[in-house]
Order: C-alpha cells, then sequence, then structure tokens
C-alpha cells in the first residue's frame, strides 16, 4: 500500500515537474513576448511623436498656404481693378479716336471748302483783272476822245 503510494507520488512528482517545466517555457515565452511588446510600444512612441512634428509641420504649410492664399486673392482683386481701369481707358481712347475721326472728316470738308473758295476767289481776282485792264483800256480811250474833243472845240 505505500508502495502504491510512493508510485502514485513519483507519478505526481514527474507530472508536477512536467508542469513547472511546461510554466518554465511559457514564462521564457510570455517574456519574450512582453519584451516584443515593450519594443513595439518604444516604436509606437517614437511613430506617435513624429507623427506629432509632422503634424505641427503640416499645420505651419496650412498656415502659410493660408497667408498665401490671402496674398494672391488680394492681388487678383487689384488685377480686377486694374482690368476695370484698362477697360475705362480703352473705353475712353475709342471715343477720343471716333472724336478725331469726325474731326479729320469736319477738317476734310473744310479744306474742300476753302479749296472751292479759293479756285473762286482766283476766278474772281482773274475776273477783276480783266475789268481793269478793260476799265484801263475805256479810260485811255476816253482820255483820247477828251485830247480829240478839245482840239474839236479849240479849231472851232
Amino acid at each position: 500500500m505505500l508502495q502504491k503510494q510512493r508510485v502514485m507520488l513519483k507519478k505526481k512528482c514527474i507530472m508536477l515537474q512536467k508542469q513547472y517545466m511546461m510554466l518554465q517555457k511559457q514564462r521564457v515565452m510570455l517574456k519574450k513576448q512582453c519584451a516584443m511588446l515593450k519594443k513595439q510600444r518604444m516604436m509606437l512612441k517614437k511613430q506617435r511623436a513624429l507623427l506629432k512634428k509632422q503634424c505641427v509641420m503640416l499645420q505651419k504649410q496650412r498656415v502659410m498656404l493660408k497667408k498665401k492664399c490671402i496674398m494672391l486673392q488680394k492681388q487678383y482683386m487689384m488685377l480686377q481693378k486694374q482690368r476695370v481701369m484698362l477697360k475705362k481707358q480703352c473705353a475712353m481712347l475709342k471715343k477720343q479716336r471716333m472724336m478725331m475721326k469726325k474731326q479729320r472728316m469736319m477738317l476734310k470738308k473744310q479744306r474742300a471748302l476753302l479749296k472751292k473758295q479759293c479756285v473762286m476767289l482766283q476766278k474772281q481776282y482773274i475776273m477783276l483783272k480783266k475789268q481793269r485792264m478793260m476799265l484801263k483800256k475805256q479810260r485811255a480811250l476816253l482820255k483820247k476822245q477828251c485830247v480829240m474833243l478839245q482840239k474839236q472845240r479849240v479849231m472851232l
């Protein structure tokens, strides 16, 4: 009976040793897992820090881009104002051009009229010259007649 108990205890002891060995292996495995998890945790911390830095950088970029956007909007507004001003100037220049064309046409008409007047005055001048010549001839004739009449009167 004692021998049976001893055999049973030996078997129990062997079983317990096996269990102890199994638990030791599990403990080693868990330590390894723990170490791996610690490494992962450190890696994740580093990644988190990197992501924070990237986030800060991106926020700075965002602020810069907003400022750039505002600047570009201001430039766009300025260019729009310039465009409107240039359109107004263009319209004014077109009006001036039309006015100049009208003035040129009027000057052409005036020139043509003046040419006609000049031709008419030249004709009048020629006619007056002829009249003067005729009047000179008539005067000369009248002088001759006067002289002849005086001679006749003297003879009488």
